[in-house]
């Protein structure tokens, strides 16, 4: 994500939402088997 040294309000709350907002929806296409998770070995999450 790209830094700018400077902090809007807004502009962190949008990032905020949007993040969980393509969580939600993804979390939506794996349901239906439109999306597969996948574990990476090695990676935390």
């Amino acid at each position: 994500m790209m830094e700018y040294g400077q902090y809007c309000p807004v502009a962190k709350a949008l990032e905020v939402l949007g993040a969980r907002m393509l969580s939600k929806r993804l979390s939506e296409l794996e349901n239906v088997g439109l999306v597969l998770k996948k574990r990476i070995p090695g990676q935390r999450g």
